[in-house]
């Protein structure tokens, strides 16, 4: 799979499901939601192959993002012998996991942001119990409102910039209320049937 399709998948898929909600038309971005998560194992397939083989091999260690150094005399000896890091080759996926609902894939770097925000730690394997997934959920559900609100100031702000002629601030591209718009659904439901939220790599 070319990896420039790898990299504009996720920021494609986010700006259509946002522009949906955005418009609201809930139920059809629900429907592509659903299309997106279909096709992450077949853009990302190759991609999980080689971290599950490098694991095994105990060359991929998820948690330890430094470059191996170069071995000068295997270089020497053979010039076409591979010694970029592993651990740059892909990015890792998270899975969330409830029994209240499907299964979401999210992005490393993503994942690591919703466990600032709502405490947990940044582990490999982890659960949000069911006594704390109403907290979980208000934490975020916060620091999605409180993002609303600077982005809305932003736009304001740009507004005001252009009727001066000003040079505006660029818009962000994703924002953490449409990468946290599947999580913050199944926390809801979670909370509503009482039980926990997994997650692993």
């Amino acid at each position: 799979m070319p990896a420039a399709l790898k990299r504009l998948f996720p920021i494609a898929a986010a700006a259509l499901i946002g522009g949906l909600l955005l418009f609201g038309d809930g139920a059809l971005a629900i429907v592509v939601f659903a299309g997106c998560i279909a096709l992450v194992p077949v853009i990302y397939g190759d991609d999980v192959d080689e971290i599950a083989r490098a694991t095994r091999a105990g060359e991929f260690n998820p948690q330890r993002r430094e470059r191996r150094p170069y071995n000068l005399r295997q270089r020497a000896a053979d010039p076409g012998a591979r010694t970029e890091p592993v651990a740059d080759l892909v990015m890792a996926l998270v899975v969330f996991r409830s029994r209240a609902a499907a299964e979401i894939y999210m992005f490393t770097e993503s994942a690591r942001r919703i466990f600032e925000i709502i405490g947990k730690a940044d582990a490999p394997r982890g659960v949000i119990t069911a006594e704390q997934v109403p907290q979980a959920l208000a934490l975020l559900q916060a620091a999605v409102d409180a993002e609303r609100e600077q982005l809305k100031a932003q736009a304001d702000e740009a507004e005001d910039a252009d009727r001066r002629g000003d040079q505006a601030p660029a818009p962000r591209a994703i924002t953490l209320g449409q990468r946290a718009f599947p999580l913050l659904a199944m926390l809801r439901a979670a909370q509503a049937d009482g039980v926990e939220v997994t997650w692993g790599v």
